[in-house]
């Protein structure tokens, strides 16, 4: 499977199925939420609920970079 970095988007709080526990929103948080890529996933983004972007290759923790914001 593939790993994303997702954050929430401004006003909306999703959870991740797996801890239960709400993922970072854009903009609020310095880590974004780092996932295994699933139809859970694909639904959120569709629905325009989640940002994602590429997860470090080398991520062994779990966490991506800070995200550059333009």
């Amino acid at each position: 499977m593939n790993r994303y970095a997702v954050w929430a988007e401004p006003g909306r709080t999703v959870l991740d199925p797996t801890t239960r526990a709400p993922i970072p929103t854009i903009g609020d948080a310095a880590d974004p939420h780092v996932v295994e890529w699933d139809s859970y996933w694909d639904r959120r983004l569709a629905d325009g609920d989640i940002t994602r972007d590429e997860a470090p290759a080398d991520d062994a923790k779990g966490k991506a970079p800070k995200r550059q914001e333009s």
